[in-house]
């Protein structure tokens, strides 16, 4: 059930706003959405405003999408959190500005707004911020949908970090999407069904995914982790990976549709590309449980 929220506009002083060299308006944590009293709101009703005067953009933080103006039942409140950019300058400019983790935990991310043709790009700071960057063209309105998930996922991955740390007193990798070097399976091996490929592990652990959507669009692929093909997973799997005991140099991928999609692996795979795979199988529920809902409902009143 939604709440009944209400919006407190903070409205920030005019500060040393930076341009970086690249030409994006720094606005990073010069604003209202990180003062104690823009959190405590945000605790206390589930919404945090902001209204900065260079750029002229006001940004809200919020729990409910009709706090931000969203309806509908795609908008699941229970597991999201949204951030509103409403931009109000006619010239175009990218935009960057650090999120408190009080909103929600940073993890590396890329979003597309749910109201405008806008991408965020979220990456952590490393002291406890989002930045989140992204152009905007003219006055622009854009609202992202943060899953909570994902907050969820990777707050949980360095809790764990900072204890092995602690007890081992060993340093482990952060995360940083730009490790995450990936290879291809050639399209041309993997035609039909039944077409098989064997991938050399080169004496290290594998880390193998397949584009869920089949798509040739980059945008909208979504990773998945490739399950093996004696597992429950694999039965209904479109590609599945195996072993062959006489040969434990090689991991083989078996089609198992006449249009398999896309697959690919890493060696050595980085935390950042597991999670993201992990929150999006997570992902997968949840729609299949709004999907549910949704034919439920359809029956209902039919």
């Amino acid at each position: 059930m939604l709440a009944v929220l209400m919006a407190s506009s903070l409205v920030a002083g005019l500060g040393p706003i930076g341009v970086a060299a690249d030409d994006t308006v720094a606005i990073d944590d010069d604003h209202g959405l990180t003062s104690e009293s823009a959190i405590d709101e945000f605790n206390e009703t589930g919404v945090a405003e902001t209204t900065e005067t260079y750029p002229d953009v006001t940004m809200t933080v919020a729990e409910d999408s009709e706090s931000v103006g969203l309806e509908g039942i795609q908008y699941t409140d229970f597991d999201s959190v949204f951030l509103q950019v409403d931009y109000d300058e006619s010239i175009d400019r990218t935009l960057r500005v650090y999120i408190p983790e009080a909103y929600w935990h940073p993890h590396p991310d890329e979003l597309e707004a749910v109201d405008a043709d806008v991408t965020a790009s979220l990456e952590p700071t490393g002291d406890g911020y989002t930045a989140v960057t992204m152009h905007v063209e003219d006055e622009t309105t854009a609202t992202f949908e943060v899953k909570k998930q994902a907050s969820l996922v990777f707050n949980a991955r360095e809790t764990t970090t900072s204890w092995l740390e602690n007890e081992t007193g060993m340093d482990l990798p952060r995360l940083d999407g730009s490790s995450d070097q990936w290879e291809y399976v050639p399209t041309a091996e993997l035609t039909d069904n039944d077409s098989t490929v064997g991938i050399d592990t080169e004496g290290e652990d594998v880390t193998l995914q397949y584009d869920a959507a089949n798509t040739a669009d980059p945008n909208e692929q979504a990773w998945r982790t490739l399950p093996a093909c004696t597992s429950s997973a694999g039965d209904s799997a479109p590609v599945c990976h195996f072993d062959r005991a006489d040969d434990p140099d090689h991991v083989y991928i078996l089609a198992q549709t006449d249009d398999p999609p896309d697959v690919r692996y890493h060696y050595d795979a980085g935390f950042t590309a597991d999670i993201r795979s992990s929150v999006g199988e997570l992902g997968d529920i949840v729609d299949a449980v709004l999907e549910d809902a949704r034919s439920f409902i359809d029956g209902v009143f039919d």
